[in-house]
C-alpha cells in the first residue's frame, strides 16, 4: 500500500530537525510546500503529523519550532535531577523561586521541626516545563535561599553548600492530570497530562529526612522511564 504524501515528507523532515537544536525555528507551511513540490495542505499535514510525534511544537502567533523530550528515569533507588537530565542531553535547563500559597508537607520531617516551602518552576528549552514544590528541614538548611543561587540545584545545594550528604529516593511516579494551578502556571490546555514524581531525600550526615518534592513535568517535553533493576 502506497505511504501517503505527508506522512513521507514528515518522515523526511524528523530526519533533517534530528541535527537542529531544540527551539531551532522550522520554515512555515508555505516554505515546506515550496521546497519539497508539494502543496500547502500536505505541508500542513506533515507539520501536524510531527506535532503528535512531539518533534515540533506550535506557539499561536510566533511559529512551529524544533522540540526535544528528555528521559526521566525513575529507579528503586533515586529520581535523577531533571536539570541533569537536560543539560547531559545537550539542551538548556534553569529554574526560578517563585511566590505560592503555603502547604503543608506531605509527610512528617520530624518532631517540632520548622518545615520550610519552596516553590519552583523550571525552564527547558527556553520554556516553561516543570513545577516544583519542596518541603524542607527548616534547621538542615539555614540561610537556604541566599545559598541556592550559588548552586547548580537544590540537590548540589544541600550536598555542597550544607554538607548533608544528600541520597535521594522515589517514593512514586505516574502520569496523571496535574492540579489547576500547576496547569496555569506551565500554560496546558485542560485535559492534559504530565509526569508527577513524589521523591524524598535523606541525609547520610544527620540520618533524617531534608526533603520531600513533588513535581509536575509536562509530558510533551519529558518522558518517564521506569527502570526497576537493583
Amino acid at each position: 500500500m502506497d505511504v501517503p504524501t505527508y506522512l513521507v515528507l514528515a518522515d523526511r523532515l524528523e530526519r533533517e530537525l534530528s541535527a537542529e537544536p531544540a527551539g531551532a525555528r522550522v520554515p512555515s507551511e508555505h516554505e515546506l510546500a515550496r521546497r519539497h513540490a508539494v502543496n500547502r495542505l500536505t505541508a500542513r499535514a506533515a507539520l501536524d503529523e510531527l506535532e503528535q510525534r512531539r518533534v515540533v511544537r506550535r506557539r499561536r502567533g510566533s511559529g512551529t519550532f524544533v522540540s526535544r523530550r528528555y528521559d526521566m528515569t525513575v529507579t528503586p533507588q533515586s529520581a535523577l535531577s531533571w536539570s541533569q537530565v537536560v543539560r547531559a542531553a545537550g539542551g538548556s535547563a534553569r529554574a526560578e523561586v517563585v511566590d505560592a500559597p503555603a502547604q503543608a508537607p506531605p509527610e512528617d520531617l520530624g518532631d517540632g521541626v520548622d518545615v520550610l516551602v519552596l516553590h519552583r518552576v523550571g525552564w527547558v528549552d527556553g520554556q516553561r516545563a516543570l513545577c516544583k514544590t519542596s518541603w524542607l528541614a527548616g534547621d538542615l538548611v539555614p540561610g537556604l535561599h541566599e545559598a541556592l543561587p550559588r548552586h547548580d540545584s537544590l540537590f548540589t545545594t544541600l550536598e555542597q553548600a550544607y554538607g548533608l550528604r544528600p541520597r535521594r529516593h522515589a517514593l512514586r511516579a505516574e502520569i496523571t492530570a496535574p492540579p489547576p494551578a500547576v496547569r496555569e502556571i506551565l500554560d496546558l490546555p485542560r485535559n492534559t497530562e504530565v509526569v508527577w514524581i513524589a521523591s524524598r531525600t535523606d541525609s547520610e550526615r544527620t540520618g533524617r529526612a531534608v526533603e520531600v518534592t513533588h513535581s509536575w513535568l509536562r509530558a510533551d517535553l519529558f518522558r518517564l522511564v521506569v527502570d526497576l533493576r537493583a
